[in-house]
């Protein structure tokens, strides 16, 4: 495991990357941010979501993480599904 991002209680994701504006500071980018690309070159990233009763709910990267996310040299990207499925970007 190379870190572990939570999704934050603010709006300042700009400050990480012009491309969230003033959006959310989401697990994504809380899990990548400061990260040095050639450290991550080829990981593998899990993107999963929990409702408050503990049930898994479609964790899929909003289109801001998605454009994040191609800045990174990732193997793979998954992300949670209701039902033990996933889904894959």
């Amino acid at each position: 495991m190379i870190s572990v991002g939570l999704n934050k209680n603010t709006k300042f994701g700009c400050l990480a990357d012009k491309c969230y504006g003033l959006k959310a500071w989401h697990s994504e980018l809380d899990a990548l941010y400061g990260l040095d690309k050639d450290k991550i070159k080829g990981a593998i990233l899990y993107v999963a979501g929990l409702s408050k009763g503990g049930n898994i709910v479609c964790s899929k990267p909003c289109r801001h993480c998605e454009q994040f996310l191609k800045k990174y040299p990732l193997k793979a990207i998954y992300y949670s599904m209701p039902n033990k499925k996933y889904g894959r970007l």
